[in-house]
């Protein structure tokens, strides 16, 4: 954005000077206050301060105002401190669940602060000529305050356009994996039917084709599921339910413990839960299909079967993680099929276990990944550890309006 063409007298040039220095002089006052005008004027319940790391670069923002208010003349390019700081906001913005609507809001709030501040900095300066002068610092004020808002909001709509991008591949990926898999099973399911209307069919080629007839409709009710649990997974994160985790959990227990007791397995808890709130689309859809996994390769030799769920928060490169087990003492992974069973389509025991359509845990990976988290599996000994991370407090949870009759579900 090209900086206003005007001649500036030495006065000015000498007022533009001493405001630039107390900007940079009461820079953490400022933020602080931007920081505190954002919180209020949040007409969400709860309101969400800005991340640390937003916090941290909005003193080196009002820094680059300063410099533009001693050189109107040079360009604030895409290479200087304070454009780049301007598109990492958008990118936190973005990352914390914002609208661009939020965004430019925000720097309305900052444009009011600091015109404010100038006003009254210019009727301390009146023995500099400030007063002649109101139009002329406010001008390059106004300029800097709008390209650092066009930077932010345009970094935060690029980033959010390759997310939109993204999720559309993903989705169109698995229409077509889906689409493929049941129609397979669909033409399994004609075929079985119209040999079982042959009267001629023996007894136990009817017992044969109607346990293939079953099967195959329990596979389609499998991946339907699924799907529709993937389809929330893929809506804005700030509507999907945020429950505590035991909740989560427990939750889950109860729908599946019946599964569990008819093949002998024990599904309990280990230990205690964190006190943390989480994506329930998510946490639901990854702990039903690792639970239904480990049941379904339970070791039928076992003296006693088990499936345990455990939780803990660890460390990771952005703060904290929330990491959840599901452990079994089942038959396990061959060595050799590891690296493929996050692979849509893919199944390890196949030649034993003729149920699944392999789309269970690679629609895991994707729901994961789609909050920022991760999914993989581990191999100790006997048994598997299967296993998701995901950030602590992100995505944003359901928001609402304050004065609206209740959260968002």
């Amino acid at each position: 954005m090209i900086a206003p063409l005007f001649d500036r007298t030495p006065a000015q040039c000498e007022i533009a000077r001493v405001l630039a220095d107390q900007l940079r002089q009461s820079r953490q006052m400022l933020a602080e206050r931007w920081v505190q005008s954002i919180i209020e004027h949040d007409t969400f319940d709860p309101p969400r301060p800005p991340s640390r790391e937003m916090i941290e670069d909005m003193p080196l923002l009002i820094d680059g105002i300063a410099w533009h208010l001693e050189h109107p003349d040079d360009c604030l390019s895409a290479d200087t401190p304070v454009i780049r700081k301007a598109m990492q906001i958008g990118k936190l913005r973005h990352a914390q669940g914002y609208t661009a609507k939020d965004v430019l809001q925000e720097y309305e709030l900052l444009g009011r602060l600091l015109f404010d501040y100038l006003a009254n900095a210019l009727v301390d300066a009146d023995h500099l000529g400030a007063r002649s002068s109101v139009l002329v610092c406010g001008s390059l004020l106004f300029h800097a305050i709008v390209v650092i808002e066009i930077t932010t909001t345009t970094h935060y709509l690029q980033i959010a356009g390759e997310h939109v991008a993204e999720r559309e591949e993903r989705l169109r990926a698995f229409n077509r994996a889906v689409s493929h898999e049941i129609k397979n099973r669909i033409g399994t399911l004609i075929s079985a039917g119209g040999l079982l209307a042959d009267k001629s069919v023996s007894s136990e080629q009817q017992h044969r084709l109607g346990t293939i007839i079953a099967r195959n409709a329990r596979e389609m009710t499998a991946t339907v599921d699924n799907l529709l649990v993937l389809a929330r997974v893929e809506d804005d994160p700030r509507e999907h339910r945020r429950l505590s985790l035991r909740t989560a959990v427990d939750e889950v227990i109860e729908a599946e413990q019946p599964f569990a007791r008819g093949a002998h397995v024990d599904l309990e808890v280990v230990g205690d839960l964190p006190d943390v709130e989480v994506d329930d689309v998510v946490m639901h859809l990854s702990l039903v299909n690792y639970i239904r996994n480990a049941i379904k390769y339970a070791d039928m030799r076992a003296d006693r079967r088990f499936v345990h769920i455990d939780a803990t928060i660890a460390d990771c490169v952005d703060g904290k993680e929330l990491v959840v087990h599901v452990v079994d003492n089942g038959i396990g992974v061959p060595p050799d099929k590891r690296d493929h069973l996050f692979h849509r389509f893919f199944r390890a025991h196949e030649e034993t276990h003729r149920e699944g359509t392999g789309l269970g845990l690679s629609i895991v990976r994707a729901s994961v990944a789609s909050i920022g988290g991760r999914a993989w599996a581990e191999f100790p000994g006997k048994g598997s550890v299967f296993a998701i991370a995901v950030p602590i407090g992100s995505p944003p949870g359901p928001r609402r309006r304050a004065g609206d009759a209740g959260a968002a579900r």
